[in-house]
């Protein structure tokens, strides 16, 4: 089934190739033609003016060997050059860009004749018939000559073009269908192995004929579980314990169990000193940890700060070869009194710890605002909350 669609879109496209190449050649041929025919026209018109023309020489000759001219012969004679004048005219809408030098140059000459033979009837009018002799002795005979002239190269010369713009015709029909072909050419070539990568092999007869051995299951390693949400029953703890601090040797304790509880593989309570942050305690970090980050000055831009003025949560997804962090906001009542970050283990999904987070950010601002309303009442100093009382 499938061989004999393929068979039948060859044949359609060979048919499409052979109609589009047949109407190419048929267009070139057609205006070869056309050129053919308007060579034949444009002769037949030249014979005419050349008839006419002869007429004309013969007429002027009678006039100059009998010395004497009468109204007659000056009547047939404009006859004669008013009908040169027509033909001409009747060539030159029949032959549009076609030997135009030497069409203008016979229509000088024609031009040249009526001036002639029109001074000498002037003159015979006048009585002058010998001056009337000598403008046509002097001037009518180098005009007809010169009509001659033109009229022959005027004959060869719509030959020449006509053929020439024949020759152009096929030239550029032959470059058309070339290209026509090319882009025919590279598109089956396309198509061929559009189909080609496409098509399923067929399977021998042996191969069906025989039953195919179950293909091994591919056991893909199952993907790590995340550890569940912190049960409501672990944060009411934690919150208990952070409610009963009263000690500053308490809170690693409490931090610890609030990094359990969290998830978190460190854990750092940031408090408010002066402009800044500083850290007030720290779980699962080397000592020297407050040295080393020293001051967070709230003017800059990064999660814990973000935290400090929304007062929300923040969090951070996993990624780039960092791990899942929050930034959880301590606002007491009296307003933000620190921030509680943290650092999720690999497996821990910030998501389902985020809001276990706020509760115990909120336990914490509790406490930490008391020890700050306590600091502000002794040291008389309400612009700053220290509540070093507390994490030493």
């Amino acid at each position: 089934m499938r061989r004999s669609r393929g068979h039948g879109l060859v044949l359609v496209l060979l048919a499409t190739i052979g109609l589009s190449a047949a109407g190419i050649i048929w267009y070139c041929f057609t205006w070869t033609q056309v050129l053919a025919s308007t060579d034949e026209v444009a002769a037949l018109k030249i014979d005419a003016l050349v008839e006419r023309t002869a007429k004309l020489d013969a007429a002027l000759q009678i006039f100059v060997r009998g010395r004497e001219g009468d109204l007659t012969w000056f009547t047939n004679t404009s006859a004669l050059v008013n009908d040169l004048h027509a033909r001409a005219a009747e060539l030159d809408a029949g032959l549009p860009g076609v030997a135009m030098a030497p069409r203008a140059r016979l229509a000088e000459a024609l031009q040249r004749t009526r001036e002639t033979v029109d001074g000498a009837r002037a003159n015979f009018d006048a009585g002058s018939t010998l001056m009337a002799l000598d403008a046509v002795e002097s001037n009518g005979q180098p005009t007809t000559a010169s009509i001659w002239s033109e009229l022959q190269a005027m004959r060869a010369t719509v030959a020449a073009e006509t053929a020439a713009a024949s020759r152009n015709w096929w030239r550029r029909g032959g470059a058309a269908g070339a290209v026509w072909a090319l882009c025919w050419a590279i598109g089956l070539a396309w198509l061929a192995r559009r189909r080609h990568a496409d098509a399923l092999p067929e399977a021998p007869a042996e191969a069906i004929a025989e039953p195919a051995e179950p293909a091994a299951a591919v056991v893909e390693p199952p993907a790590p579980a995340r550890p569940p949400a912190p049960a409501v029953a672990d944060v009411a703890e934690v919150c208990e314990r952070i409610g009963r601090l009263r000690d500053a040797a308490d809170v690693p304790t409490v931090l610890t169990q609030s990094a359990a509880l969290l998830q978190a593989s460190g854990l750092v309570l940031w408090v408010r000193d002066d402009d800044a942050l500083m850290v007030g305690a720290a779980h699962g970090y080397p000592d020297g940890l407050a040295q080393r980050l020293g001051r967070v000055a709230l003017a800059e831009e990064n999660l814990i700060t973000r935290a400090w003025h929304s007062g929300r949560c923040q969090t951070s997804p996993a990624g780039g070869g960092r791990r899942a962090a929050f930034a959880a906001p301590l606002v007491s009542a009296s307003g933000p009194v620190g921030v509680l970050a943290a650092e999720l283990a690999p497996e821990a999904d910030v998501e389902a710890v985020s809001a276990p987070a706020r509760l115990v950010a909120g336990q914490f601002a509790s406490v930490l605002g008391e020890t700050a309303a306590g600091t502000q009442g002794s040291a008389g100093d309400p612009a700053v909350a220290t509540p070093n009382a507390l994490v030493g």
